[in-house]
């Protein structure tokens, strides 16, 4: 049964690693929360999160309303369903009515992921009005998501990453371990551990700035945003950002689903 709501919206960000969740009151972010990605039941997606919010005190019956931005296709149906047992609404923003509200210079429309438009989003929306936006997202991959002065998603780059690179040492060798990525200090690593650090590390602040270098080479001096997670550790060793935010792409999800809301209703 659907219980009255509380006027909060639950934003989900279905990524190739996690699925993040963020619940609004109105446009303010009360809480967010992470789960691991994996193909779950309807019943197993309800329990997870159900219980994800509830350690944060919310309860999913009370929450009015849902939007959904996901890039792995197989996980999306049970999610989707679960909200659905608790919420009249439940917008997906792949709908095509929904991602046709955001501008975009990419072939095909079609395969931007909707993390990447979420950004955008975010990025015109939250920052300074008539500058260019580069948003540097550090998830499974590192993207790079270039907006027009005007709000025009633009393409961008896509790069390992830390956890795709880290994933693919321990894959792929035979005695290097799994490590827990953290900043180093030093590039000389004196064990095995601090040298995986020390690569992946000043790897990925070098990759930032060079791409930001050639990026802006092309579409001229932009406004930089660093989001996902690994953001708030990376971001100052690189320089140059203007802005940090580890739940931009959660907040342009709820920016996009208020635009999709407004034109329905107009």
């Amino acid at each position: 049964m659907k219980a009255r709501s509380s006027g909060k919206t639950l934003a989900v960000d279905i990524g190739n690693t996690n699925i993040t969740l963020g619940v609004f009151q109105d446009s303010r972010l009360l809480c967010s929360a992470r789960a691991v990605t994996g193909r779950r039941t309807v019943d197993e997606m309800e329990v997870v999160i159900s219980a994800l919010l509830a350690q944060r005190g919310v309860a999913l019956s009370k929450i009015a309303v849902s939007v959904v931005a996901s890039v792995v296709p197989d996980v999306t149906p049970a999610l989707v369903s679960a909200l659905r047992r608790h919420h009249r609404t439940v917008v997906d923003v792949n709908d095509p009515k929904a991602r046709a509200l955001v501008p975009v210079d990419y072939r095909p429309v079609a395969s931007v992921g909707a993390d990447r438009l979420a950004n955008a989003v975010a990025a015109h929306q939250m920052y300074p009005k008539g500058r260019a936006k580069i948003v540097v997202d550090f998830g499974t991959a590192t993207t790079f998501d270039c907006v027009s002065a005007d709000g025009v998603y633009l393409g961008g780059a896509i790069h390992p990453g830390v956890e795709i690179s880290a994933q693919s040492l321990f894959e792929k060798t035979a005695q290097l371990p799994r490590i827990d990525f953290t900043p180093e200090r030093r590039a000389v690593g004196k064990d095995t551990q601090s040298s995986i650090r020390a690569g992946l590390f000043f790897g990925i602040v070098g990759a930032v700035r060079e791409l930001i270098r050639q990026i802006e080479r092309e579409i001229g001096p932009s406004y930089r945003i660093g989001a996902g997670g690994l953001a708030p550790l990376v971001c100052p060793a690189v320089g140059g950002f203007h802005a940090v935010d580890a739940d931009l792409t959660l907040k342009g999800i709820k920016m996009w689903f208020d635009k999709f809301r407004a034109s329905q209703v107009a």
